[in-house]
């Protein structure tokens, strides 16, 4: 349902107007000569108002008091910065006052205070405590550390100065026993030789170099002294100047098995930084293919990035040990040759060689462990003997 529109007062009188011109020629032709005469008329009174105007401002003598009022405002802000610099040259005066106050209050209270400051009562009867009974209460507090609450072992510490925690200090500054035989043994010729050049130094001790994985001297050291420890122990205790050598350093081919697979892990560890998928699979392993072999998570994740790598579509340039034909040999001879192959040739063949070094220090690690149950035998039973053969 429309709504009837209410109208104003000037809107019905400007409808009315506008049908009586719709309805009357004459009285649209008087309204226009009336409108128009209006307008004429306002123009006419706004020109002349504007003249007016003109007229009156050019009579009145306004450039006077533009320059007073200049004037007085910059003696107002020069009379305003004298007193700012006043004022900044008096607190400079004050701040100096202040300053040699507090140095004379402190050397007063120096001057008045005694030399160190006076010791609590609990740690004084702390510290008259015997030595022994002092590490009595201090063991059975340690007994009973796992039942105090967060923060009381630094509280104590802070206010007796006694230290509950657990302290893995050696009792002794010199080596053990078993550093020292560890030693003697990778400083053997038949286990470790030096290497040339007397410069090349650890520790102020010329280098030498390994002549076997860590993994099969540790097979080794058990079998010839007998004693039984851990591998990483004595990987800890093996002095820091006998080092796995390069397989670069080699000029002469040692074992084919154990150096062309290190080769190719080399290249494959050279290839993290250009290539992003070797630097995503290979980033957590060692760089010692024995130490990812020795551990059968590593050398499944080893086997997985091959699988992954043989997808690869691009060549690798490798060095590797091959048996080479000479004409100044009778027999094959072992020579380092520069070969190029695809990445999933690469990777099939290198494969392989991990396969056959995983069972040769199996094979290896087997012997050892065969010859020293043996010895073991021989002690405990006259009708076995053992005989060693180098």
């Amino acid at each position: 349902m429309n709504e009837k529109r209410t109208l104003t007062h000037d809107q019905k009188y400007k409808l009315k107007i506008k049908l009586k011109r719709l309805s009357s020629k004459a009285f649209d032709k008087q309204y226009k000569k009336k409108k128009a005469a209006c307008q004429a008329t306002y123009r006419r009174n706004k020109e002349q108002k504007r003249l007016n105007e003109q007229a009156i401002a050019s009579v009145m003598p306004t450039d006077g008091r533009k320059t007073e009022g200049n004037r007085r405002r910059r003696s107002t802000i020069n009379k305003l910065r004298t007193e700012n610099m006043k004022l900044q040259a008096k607190i400079s005066v004050l701040q100096k006052q202040v300053k040699k106050l507090n140095l004379l209050v402190q050397k007063t209270n120096e001057s008045s205070s005694p030399e160190t400051p006076p010791t609590s009562p609990t740690k004084l009867f702390v510290s008259n405590v015997s030595p022994a009974a002092k590490k009595r209460a201090t063991m059975r507090i340690m007994d009973k550390r796992e039942n105090f609450a967060r923060g009381t072992v630094s509280n104590i510490r802070q206010k007796f100065g006694i230290n509950i925690s657990k302290q893995y200090t050696p009792s002794s500054t010199m080596p053990s026993q078993l550093e020292e035989t560890i030693r003697d043994f990778m400083c053997r010729d038949d286990v470790s030789k030096l290497c040339p050049g007397k410069n090349k130094q650890i520790n102020h001790h010329q280098i030498r170099y390994r002549l076997n994985h860590l993994t099969v001297l540790h097979q080794q050291f058990e079998l010839e002294t007998k004693m039984d420890i851990d591998y990483h122990t004595f990987r800890h205790y093996v002095p820091s100047f006998i080092i796995k050598p390069k397989v670069d350093d080699w000029g002469a081919c040692l074992c084919i098995i154990c150096l062309n697979p290190q080769l190719k892990f080399d290249k494959l560890n050279q290839l993290k930084s250009t290539k992003p998928i070797p630097k995503q699979l290979l980033k957590s392993m060692s760089v010692d293919l024995n130490e990812v072999l020795n551990h059968q998570e590593s050398t499944k994740q080893l086997k997985d990035a091959l699988h992954q790598l043989k997808h690869e579509k691009f060549t690798l340039t490798y060095a590797e040990w091959k048996k080479v034909k000479l004409s100044t040999s009778s027999s094959a001879v072992s020579k380092k040759v520069s070969s190029v192959a695809s990445m999933e040739d690469f990777i099939k063949q290198f494969s392989v060689e991990v396969d056959n070094l995983e069972h040769h220090l199996h094979r290896i690690h087997q012997q050892f462990k065969a010859a020293k149950q043996a010895k073991l035998d021989a002690q405990q039973s006259d009708d076995i003997a053992t005989m060693q053969v180098d």
